[in-house]
């Protein structure tokens, strides 16, 4: 089921790329909606491989086994690391 709502995003606009990374993000780390909706620009620690999640409360807790392999893919700079989050 996960599979066909990833191969449902259509990567080729920016839009359909920001869906399938937020897809990823709610399953591979098990995030809930709001954690993914409240990301900002300096979360990700692309080096790392970590991301700075806020949750219920004003915790923050930084989660490792980001995907930033799949968050490359899902970027449309055609595989190279993406440095930005755009969440629309």
């Amino acid at each position: 089921m996960i599979a066909r709502l990833l191969a449902s995003c259509d990567r080729r606009p920016a839009v359909g790329s920001r869906d399938y990374a937020v897809v990823l993000l709610l399953v591979r780390l098990s995030l809930r909606a709001q954690e993914v909706a409240s990301l900002e620009l300096e979360d990700p620690d692309w080096r790392a491989g970590e991301v700075v999640v806020r949750g219920k409360g004003c915790r923050e807790e930084r989660l490792a086994g980001f995907p930033a392999t799949a968050w490359s893919e899902a970027s449309p700079l055609g595989g190279r690391t993406c440095t930005t989050l755009a969440v629309m």
